[in-house]
């Protein structure tokens, strides 16, 4: 009998030795959900393939290619796929072994959307995260289920948190257009510019409690990000707000989108002492708030004060 799939669980691998059996094995041991795991090695350097290889698993599948970056990763794996439903998984993040029941009731309820997505933390060290499951709970009756348009999306990201992440989301194969789905000349934005689309083309839900895990660096670390000389999110936004069609509510959505992303490019840039790319962020904003005007006095310091600064609010001397 063939073996038939319910998601196909996509994980781009690049050097990520150390992470990956983790990342591997929290999607092998999902409760009751018949999946299969697909990994595009993309050029590894490192012992990455090789911890790959000692897995015996059936439902494991690795694919090569060259160094192609994330983007052609993911669209190769969403080709190769053969569940309805794909889910996103990066190779240092870890799931609680029901996200995808999760997703699965999530699809249940709100059938035929385009983007489904579960709630997720951060974590710096792999024991942190049962402390973050015993705190996220997992009784059905804390879980809410709500659907996701770009209105909600966009009060979200602004009062809280950007509601879907790469390895907390699940598209649907049958509805997407391509499966080339996301941007290869970008190498920043290009995840959150796909979610836009899906959830403004054929609408999204998600659920509450978290069963995704990321990883990241040390959070107060002035180095933890890089500057962003150009976002595939913000392109994308102002791509869709030459369509005459959206509402105005869908309007001032993406507007604020736009600005929460561009603000936190230019508030990047300058902890990086580069004022010419904070300075095209900050002027491509739609609208001034105030943290748009503390950005554009802080353009007017001096950059050792200014790093000064930033070092004295991250707690670094």
């Amino acid at each position: 009998m063939i073996y038939k799939p319910e998601f196909s669980v996509v994980i781009p691998l690049y050097n990520k030795e150390n992470y990956i059996l983790d990342t591997v094995y929290s999607a092998l041991n999902q409760t009751d959900v018949a999946i299969e795991v697909i990994i595009i090695n993309d050029g590894s350097t490192d012992n990455s393939v090789e911890r790959v290889e000692q897995i015996n698993d059936s439902r494991v599948t690795l694919y090569h290619e060259k160094n192609k970056g994330v983007s052609s990763a993911r669209n190769l794996g969403i080709k190769k796929a053969r569940a309805e439903y794909v889910a996103f998984l990066d190779a240092d993040d870890i799931w609680r072994p029901d996200h995808l029941i999760k997703i699965r009731k999530l699809i249940s309820k709100f059938p035929s959307k385009g983007l489904y997505s579960s709630s997720y933390s951060k974590f710096v060290n792999k024991s942190d995260i049962d402390k973050l499951i015993s705190k996220a709970g997992c009784n059905d009756l804390d879980v809410s289920y709500t659907e996701l348009d770009i209105v909600r999306f966009a009060t979200l990201t602004i009062n809280s948190k950007i509601p879907t992440w790469t390895s907390a989301t699940v598209i649907s194969k049958n509805l997407i257009p391509t499966c080339d789905l996301f941007e290869l000349n970008y190498n920043h934005g290009e995840d959150i510019a796909v979610w836009l689309f899906l959830i403004h083309n054929y609408g999204g839900a998600i659920q509450s409690i978290e069963t995704a895990y990321y990883r990241v660096g040390d959070p107060s670390s002035l180095t933890n990000k890089s500057i962003v000389e150009s976002d595939a999110t913000i392109l994308f936004i102002n791509d869709t707000l030459k369509n005459s069609t959206l509402r105005l509510d869908e309007i001032k959505a993406f507007k604020s989108i736009h600005d929460r992303f561009s603000l936190s490019h230019a508030i990047t840039a300058l902890m990086k002492e580069n004022k010419i790319i904070s300075r095209r962020f900050l002027n491509s904003t739609f609208v001034k708030s105030k943290k748009w005007y503390l950005v554009y006095l802080l353009l007017l310091v001096p950059n050792p004060i200014l790093l000064k600064f930033f070092r004295m609010r991250s707690g670094k001397k």
